[in-house]
This record gives C-alpha cells, structure tokens and sequence, in this order.
C-alpha cells in the first residue's frame, strides 16, 4: 500500500494534473506546467503526508519502513517528519503562491532525487543465515553513533 501511495503522488497525480491543464485553452506544455504540478503533489502532498505520519507514529516509518526493532530512531524519525511536514506545506501553498513552484520543484527534485539514490538497508534478522554476531554488533554500534551525532546536531540547531 505504501508503494503504490508513493507511485500514484509521486507520478499518477502530477501526469494527470499536467494533461488536464495542458489540454484545457490550448495551455501547451511547458517546463513551468511540469514543476507546478509537482510541486504540489510530489513534494506538497507526499511529503505532507509522510511527514504527518512519521510526527504522529514514527514507529510506522522506523520499524516498517527502516526496519529498526527498537526505539533508538523514534527521535530521527520525528525530526525528519517534521522537515517533511514543512516541506509538504510549502509545496502545497505554492499552487496558491506561483513565485514558489520553480523552488520547491528544485528543493523537492534535490530531496527526491538523494532519497532515491541513497540506498535503504534493512537491518539484518536474526534467523538469516550467515550473519555473525561481530557484524550484528558493529552495525548496532554504528546505528547508535549516527542517531548519537543527529540528536547532537539538532540540539545544537534549537
């Protein structure tokens, strides 16, 4: 269901939307037409929406999506809700403010782009066969140092 929730905001939506408004009044269309319209489902709707999840239950994106088992990433999580959350507003109030499309299709576009580059590595379950408690526990270590070093950077930013 999240995939296809992702697909039809990130994709479905916007196609539509830019057919629609390119076939009505002989509208062509433009690179402008494009980045409207993802603006605001691509990066207004869908990371409004994430970010509403990811504040309200963190847990969902935590354990679901990362595949973390404890609660080490529930503050991470809910921080980065909350840049999505403002994002997503933008996005949205950029059909209302058109000065703010062209920006937030290229914050949105530099967003989804990293996200999509960047691989998601699910940690390790204990019945795989082959893992080793010594790589378990590095990768435990490490999860605990980049968590460590987020919550310092955003008490540093308060």
């Amino acid at each position: 269901m999240y995939y296809a929730i992702v697909a039809t905001l990130m994709f479905a939506f916007p196609l539509v939307a830019v057919g629609f408004e390119a076939s009505q009044a002989n509208n062509t269309l433009t690179a402008v037409l494009v980045a409207k319209w993802f603006a605001f489902w691509s990066v207004g709707w869908r990371l409004f929406l994430a970010g509403t999840r990811q504040v309200l239950q963190p847990s969902y994106t935590a354990k679901v999506i990362l595949g973390f088992k404890g609660e080490e990433a529930l503050l991470l999580v809910r921080e980065l809700g909350f840049a999505n959350l403002a994002l997503g507003v933008v996005g949205i109030a950029s059909l209302f403010v058109a000065s703010w499309q062209l920006a937030v299709a290229l914050a949105g576009g530099i967003f989804v782009s990293g996200q999509s580059t960047t691989p998601m590595r699910r940690p390790e379950s204990a019945d795989q066969a082959g893992s080793s408690a010594m790589r378990q526990g590095s990768s435990a270590s490490k999860s605990s140092t980049v968590l460590a070093r987020g919550s310092a950077m955003s008490k540093a930013f308060r």
